[in-house]
């Protein structure tokens, strides 16, 4: 059992692997690297990254202080056997970057969460910038076959910032930045 909080940590899982020395089915970097069975993991979370972009440049400045998403079931149990996640709980999960993030006409990243998959629905957000709260804004996706927010999907999310309002403009799957390297890897 984890319990997801404001620290953003991916939880990977990886399926049983048999083999031992004696049987050619050696596991990976033993001597005999011919039969190497390498541990394959898989992302169990959703990520989403935020990107803005200022519309309407005029002299008011935008900083984006926080990002929220509220009704987060954080709490995920997952068994071994199946590497499937069961998510209960309920909590609101907070992306606040230090000092926050100043949006120019450019866009600039904010950075991401980490959230358990949903089987259905959506999440909304809610954006705390120097101009305003914006509350409860949908995150939708244009017509897609892939079903959004599964685990091990990356979405890259846009918003526009205008002086007085605020869009999610476009949601689209991303590269989740996979890292590889056993020891450089802080595992807990």
């Amino acid at each position: 059992t984890y319990t997801l909080s404001n620290t953003p940590q991916d939880i990977l899982y990886a399926k049983e692997i048999r083999g031992s020395r004696w049987d050619n089915q050696r596991f990976s970097n033993n001597t005999n690297s011919a039969n190497d069975k390498p541990l394959v993991y898989d992302h169990l979370l959703t990520q989403l990254k935020f990107k803005a972009k200022k519309v309407n440049n005029t002299a008011k400045s935008v900083k984006v202080t926080k990002i929220s998403v509220k009704n987060v079931k954080n709490v995920l149990s997952v068994p071994l056997a199946t590497g499937k996640p069961a998510c209960s709980g309920s909590a609101q999960l907070d992306l606040t970057p230090a000092n926050g993030v100043e949006v120019s006409g450019t866009l600039t990243a904010i950075g991401s969460l980490l959230l358990p998959p949903l089987e259905s629905g959506s999440y909304s957000i809610t954006v705390e910038t120097s101009i305003g709260i914006f509350s409860d804004v949908p995150i939708t996706f244009d017509k897609s076959t892939l079903q959004p927010f599964q685990s091990g999907v990356s979405h890259e999310i846009t918003l526009a910032i205008s002086d007085a309002s605020l869009e999610v403009v476009t949601v689209k799957v991303a590269d989740w930045g996979d890292q590889t390297g056993g020891s450089d890897l802080p595992i807990n």
